[in-house]
């Protein structure tokens, strides 16, 4: 059970980390495109 729990944590932190990277990448785009 605790594995299992420990697996959707580190999934759930790379979506995270995945959405983070991807807002940052558009932010860049904008700030950039003008």
């Amino acid at each position: 059970m605790l594995n299992t729990d420990f697996k959707l944590i580190v999934i759930k932190a790379q979506y995270i980390k995945f959405n983070t990277l991807a807002l940052l990448r558009l932010l860049h785009q904008e700030i950039y495109s003008e």
